[in-house]
């Protein structure tokens, strides 16, 4: 049912790996993972969570390019370097950077806000704040009924 289905795996802070035992019972009671399976989180004699979703996965991303380039040092793989270094030759590992289109989501234009600014304009008292949050609101119920109601909209 689920053969096609692709995933991503993004690596955030390769330390947090969770490594365990490797037991066969455990595999099976806590994971669900038959014992015929358990190659895929075994690691270095150990359960290594992180190692089955990396091999799993159709992709493996990090937070960023440069994370990616430097999980493929030993110093920064934290113990999965040879795991990192088979998903990049099988051509899984993605840096992908993380972060805000601060272009796009702009507090100072985005239209979507109840009141644009910055951080220096939103320095206001608590009365000027709730009249404009209360202005919004009006606006946006008003646009509502406009739409959907077919009623007259009289902009402020």
């Amino acid at each position: 049912r689920f053969k096609n289905v692709r995933t991503v795996f993004t690596i955030h802070n390769i330390e947090y790996q969770g490594v365990y035992a490797y037991d066969d019972e455990i595999l099976q009671d806590v994971f669900g993972i038959p014992s015929s399976m358990g190659y895929i989180l075994e690691y270095r004699g150990q359960t290594n969570i992180m190692k089955g979703a990396m091999e799993s996965s159709n992709f493996v991303s990090t937070v960023s390019p440069t994370y990616a380039e430097e999980i493929q040092y030993a110093y920064y793989a934290k113990g999965l370097e040879l795991e990192v270094a088979r998903v990049k030759s099988e051509g899984k590992l993605r840096g992908i950077l993380n972060g805000l289109d601060y272009n796009f989501y702009n507090p100072e234009t985005d239209k979507i806000i109840y009141t644009n600014g910055n951080h220096e304009t939103w320095e206001m008292d608590w009365k000027t704040y709730k009249k404009r949050y209360l202005t919004f609101c009006l606006g946006q119920f008003c646009s509502y009924l406009k739409i959907f109601c077919n009623m007259p909209y009289i902009p402020s």
